[in-house]
């Protein structure tokens, strides 16, 4: 498992050569702190992605991996 930070000029964040890479074809599998693992596509938008790590920001966030 892996924890760090979030770069806005890295984006697009996910994807095998992004700074949230992995060996899944399409997206990565991530964790989440409620403890539920959720696979996310790489398409996901940049804005929804940095909605979903931000700690206490209050953003509403739809469903992922869509």
């Amino acid at each position: 498992m892996t924890v760090r930070g979030l770069e806005p000029q890295t984006s697009p964040y996910l994807g095998r050569a992004s700074p949230f890479g992995g060996t899944h074809a399409g997206g990565a599998i991530v964790l989440f702190a409620d403890g539920s693992a959720r696979f996310l596509k790489e398409s996901i938008s940049p804005e929804v992605f940095q909605a979903l790590a931000t700690i206490a920001g209050g953003e509403e966030v739809g469903p992922v991996g869509d």
